[in-house]
């Protein structure tokens, strides 16, 4: 089996806050008190991410197409040399894309968890099954337009205590042969032997396993009788300099840096469960920050490559 290391260093640019879904599982970025990010805030952030190194921004929420700055905010990205990604839950109008494609959006992580409407509107925590299958309809329309016009498609499904959902995503979606990648949810055995379940059941043959240096990030590869499926792992990765002496339950680790605005101000967040200052500060104070020192440098960071998720 091949192992891939990438070198990519990502900032994850929560743009706004608000979303128009309810997803009973969702962490919010690690806090939902934010201000729509402005075109000067994000020029601000792509100009700092070029100087130090970054090679990747991810475009996430709340869900960033309510932000009506979106298609502007790919461009500066893009104009600062970056590769640009967004994740989204599809519950847009499709010309929304176009707009994306021209402004150089690299790729789309879409969230699609069930295609049932029952299962769906669970989720959601509405009751709303014939709402729920207008959004269902909605979000497969927009993940086949997106592949047809060129931006890199991928799906994202978390895999709780129903694998039957899954399976009904990779089914519904095999006829555009695009990467779907499993999610646990991060703490749940049942999650972690659900997702084995469902590789068993698709005879996955693991490919590859790609690991994301200085971040927890892993994925694991596999070619499987419905097309290529992907299980996102979380490996051990601790910034010695945010990490050392918490006493807070990690379930991820270091993930990836992560920036929000609040009112004028840019903020700097390392870990979804702790707000101290170690983990979230300005901007400015970040520039100079011992943990973004331990960041670039690389060599600092702790790994021990245990898995969390996916087949032995």
């Amino acid at each position: 089996m091949l192992m891939t290391q990438k070198s990519d260093r990502v900032l994850r640019i929560k743009i706004t806050g608000a979303c128009n879904m309810s997803c009973n599982f969702c962490h919010h970025e690690g806090g939902d008190k934010v201000t729509p990010i402005t075109l000067a805030q994000t020029d601000q952030l792509a100009s700092f991410a070029h100087e130090f190194g970054y090679t990747k921004v991810h475009i996430t929420g709340g869900e960033p197409t309510i932000h009506t700055g979106l298609a502007d905010i790919v461009k500066i990205i893009r104009s600062h040399g970056l590769v640009c990604s967004l994740t989204s839950n599809g519950q847009f109008q499709p010309d929304l894309l176009d707009s994306l494609a021209e402004a150089r959006l690299d790729s789309c992580n879409f969230s699609c968890h069930t295609v049932d409407a029952n299962q769906w509107a669970k989720i959601q925590k509405h009751g709303n099954v014939n709402y729920s299958q207008s959004q269902i309809e909605r979000l497969l329309n927009n993940i086949k337009i997106c592949k047809e016009i060129g931006i890199y498609t991928k799906v994202n499904t978390v895999v709780g205590d129903n694998p039957q959902s899954a399976l009904g995503v990779i089914e519904a979606l095999k006829s555009l042969a695009i990467e779907i990648r499993l999610l646990s949810l991060l703490g749940s055995t049942t999650s972690l032997d659900n997702i084995d379940s469902i590789l068993q059941q698709l005879a996955a043959r693991k490919i590859e396993t790609v690991s994301y240096k200085n971040s927890s990030e892993t994925k694991v590869v596999y070619q499987t009788n419905a097309g290529m499926v992907t299980v996102k792992t979380i490996a051990n990765c601790r910034l010695q300099t945010l990490c050392e002496g918490c006493t807070i339950p990690c379930l991820e680790g270091f993930y990836n840096t992560r920036a929000e605005a609040i009112s004028k101000e840019i903020y700097i967040r390392l870990c979804l469960q702790n707000d101290g200052a170690n983990s979230l500060m300005t901007l400015a104070k970040f520039r100079n920050s011992p943990q973004l020192k331990e960041i670039i440098g690389s060599s600092e960071i702790q790994t021990s490559g245990r898995v969390l998720c996916g087949m032995k």
